[in-house]
């Protein structure tokens, strides 16, 4: 059953920031629709979604994507968005979520009213949580068919990859934005004491890294936010920026780790045991590592995050050389995934050893430079 069309897309949709897409996506996660939504109009928001967080469709799809018509429709949907921006498919997701809000109404505003009522959700408040579902299995956000109501549509993208352009945005919140919205903020509310970890269960040892990183910003934050004292809260901003750009590079080492992990255990083990396909691993884990590490060089990126995305390029570069052979061995799976595995085993250090020491010194250079913003806040400049 195909539910109303999609109405024709505007060419210049109302811009909505990043808060204010966080907040609807979360909202459609849970949502409950007073009728049940199209497939097209699911695959509609989920293509939006998937624009929004990972960007471009790959020009070819993974073996079992082709096999599968569920995956290979999704695919389909999100190629026919490329060439949108992060900024005008977050536009372009809000509206039509808002659409299918007005369309199918909600459960709790049918019980109340008897009329379908669109959902109006205050986006000025402190961002929300980020994607909270478990790794390999997180909703697209999109609506009832991506939502909470279990119709089986999934992001394609680990959820903390999924996360990161989220993040990102954040980093680029400036030091008066961000004693403006402390001082709206309750101190036993604040925006990371509602996150958890994005690449393992909570209280797991894969979540460890995040778990270390949380506390230390939950701190940094509780001070900040308890203090009301502009000087100090101004000292800690660039520590706070620094603690987001380390969340994203502590990300990228977990899902690196869990990748290779997935991707040997499915070459000695079989697709069988493991439950997963090597093209499944390749294109949703390893490529999409690839292209979320490109995208932070990227020249509207905040300079923490460029930063970050200059450690990440020997992801890049391997992910392009695996590509490479794929493609010139004539789509020999096995064969990239190996020289990935290859690549990781002559840098492991590099990722478990280096990028650690060197994201608490940037922790501690973070903390020097404080100094500055407080001087600038103390002198009213």
């Amino acid at each position: 059953m195909y539910g109303p069309e999609p109405p024709p897309q505007t060419p210049a949709p109302t811009p909505v920031s990043a808060a204010q897409f966080r907040v609807k996506a979360a909202f459609m996660k849970t949502w409950k629709p007073g009728q049940t939504p199209s497939n097209r109009d699911r695959l509609e928001l989920y293509a939006w979604h998937k624009q929004a967080v990972t960007g471009d469709a790959p020009l070819t799809t993974s073996p079992n994507t082709a096999q599968d018509a569920a995956s290979r429709a999704k695919w389909n949907v999100w190629r026919s968005k490329r060439g949108m921006d992060q900024a005008q498919s977050m536009a372009r997701y809000v509206a039509e979520a808002n659409r299918q809000l007005l369309v199918y109404g909600t459960i709790e505003s049918l019980s109340t009213n008897g009329n379908k009522q669109p959902y109006n959700h205050d986006t000025t408040v402190t961002p929300s949580l980020t994607p909270t579902t478990p790794a390999h299995h997180v909703s697209s956000s999109g609506g009832n068919g991506a939502g909470g109501s279990g119709s089986g549509d999934e992001l394609l993208t680990p959820r903390g990859l999924a996360a990161v352009p989220l993040l990102c945005a954040a980093t680029a919140e400036t030091r008066v934005a961000y004693l403006a919205r402390l001082s709206q903020t309750l101190p036993d509310h604040g925006w990371w004491a509602r996150q958890e970890a994005l690449c393992g269960m909570p209280g797991s040892f894969a979540a460890l890294p995040e778990s270390v990183v949380l506390f230390v910003a939950c701190r940094v934050e509780g001070l900040s936010l308890h203090s009301k004292n502009g000087i100090l809260q101004s000292f800690l901003w660039p520590l706070h920026n620094v603690l987001l750009a380390l969340w994203i590079l502590v990300i990228f080492i977990g899902t690196l780790v869990t990748s290779v992990g997935s991707t040997l255990k499915t070459i000695l083990l079989g697709s069988k045991q493991t439950g997963l396909t090597l093209g499944s691993i390749w294109e949703d884990e390893l490529m999409a590592s690839t292209r979320t590490a490109s995208a932070l060089t990227d020249v509207h990126q905040a300079m923490t995050i460029r930063l970050v995305g200059l450690l990440c390029l020997p992801l890049v570069h391997l992910g392009d050389l695996s590509q490479w052979i794929f493609q010139s061995s004539n789509h020999t799976l096995l064969l990239a995934c190996t020289v990935y595995l290859l690549g990781f085993a002559l840098t492991w250090w590099y990722w478990l050893c280096v990028l650690p020491w060197m994201g608490v010194g940037a922790a501690w250079m973070a903390l020097c430079s404080g100094w500055c913003f407080a001087l600038i806040e103390a002198a009213g400049v």
